[in-house]
């Protein structure tokens, strides 16, 4: 499976006790690609993953990732938010183009806009000249732990590969699982040390493992906890890596270390909705459901458009509250 209860209160106190208020709270809008063609949307994917980890090893940078469901430029309550980045990817041949900009949360203004176009073997060039100009938008300077914006596979054709298979692990069928743990493989032999694949990779295998879709359920997961490992060991600044590795070690009933790496991933990015919605099945699986709605509630609040596995949390958190109906109505609503 992929604010208000005392889980969420409890949860931020201890990630406020290591982490400074932030300075400037940043949404960032899914890149849009600007034509259907499955190069240009690899493309998009990939721009959007690589700022976000960006902006988070940023100090003083809370970072809000927003769907576009959320029409902000049309009038949308911004609440607390401090400036909007969004932007839009096109590949023409063996040319591509991104497209940036960023514009101040209240009064809606353009404050930076600009196109960044190459070819598409230079897209690491291209995606740390977006990350710098982003960030220098915010009056801030884009240098991380090892100076540098982002941790990047060697090659362009290893993360050409990343993003196939993204791509093929977003149809969640056995045929696109076998696709996308063929494609991280093959990424992973041109730059083994490459966090987000080795991520993916062990999330893929844990998923084959609980659809039934292999032939050797156990081998997978052996394999997937390995893997998330090598992630974590690789990137331990990177959060998705370790909601990967707590969902790997949760389906190996080894809750206590599942949280602790959910927590981590909050502290590097407080406004995870997924690692949040993660912490609400681990918390009705170790018998809390009061603490897990709380956690349901926050990721609710934040993810923008709401994952359809966050209802089938909210259902079993109503079945173990005996709201039957409840369960039935949000269970359905998962479908």
């Amino acid at each position: 499976c992929w604010q208000r209860g005392s889980g969420p209160r409890i949860l931020r106190s201890r990630i406020r006790l290591v982490t400074p208020p932030p300075s400037k709270i940043v949404a960032l809008l899914p890149f849009d690609s600007a034509e259907l063609s499955p190069a240009a949307q690899r493309q998009a994917i990939g721009m959007d993953e690589d700022l976000w980890t960006d902006l988070l090893r940023l100090p003083g940078i809370e970072v809000r990732r927003l769907g576009n469901g959320q029409v902000l430029e049309s009038g949308a309550q911004v609440g607390d938010l401090d400036f909007i980045v969004s932007g839009s990817v096109q590949v023409a041949r063996d040319e591509l183009r991104i497209n940036a900009r960023v514009f101040d949360a209240r009064s809606r203004k353009v404050i930076w806009a600009d196109r960044f176009q190459g070819p598409v073997g230079t897209v690491f060039v291209l995606q740390d000249e977006v990350s710098k100009h982003v960030v220098a938008s915010f009056d801030s300077m884009p240098t991380g732990p090892d100076g540098s914006a982002s941790r990047l596979p060697r090659s362009a054709k290893a993360y050409e590969l990343y993003l196939e298979g993204r791509r093929a692990e977003a149809l969640f069928s056995r045929e696109g699982m076998e696709r996308a743990q063929h494609s991280y493989r093959e990424s992973l032999r041109l730059s083994p040390s490459y966090a987000p694949a080795l991520a993916h990779l062990a999330l893929t295998l844990d998923i084959t493992a609980q659809e039934g879709w292999s032939d050797d359920p156990m081998e997978d997961q052996r394999q997937a906890l390995n893997f998330a490992q090598q992630a974590v060991a690789a990137d331990p600044d990177h959060p998705f890596v370790h909601w990967s590795i707590s969902r790997v070690l949760s389906h190996q009933n080894k809750y206590a270390p599942a949280m602790d790496h959910l927590l981590e991933a909050l502290k590097l990015d407080p406004g995870y909705a997924d690692a949040l919605a993660y912490m609400a099945y681990l918390q009705i699986f170790t018998g809390k459901p009061k603490v897990a709605s709380g956690y349901l509630e926050s990721a609710r609040s934040i993810a923008r458009p709401v994952p359809s596995w966050y209802e089938h949390a909210d259902a079993l958190i109503r079945f173990s509250l005996r709201d039957w109906q409840g369960a039935i109505s949000r269970a359905e609503a998962a479908l």
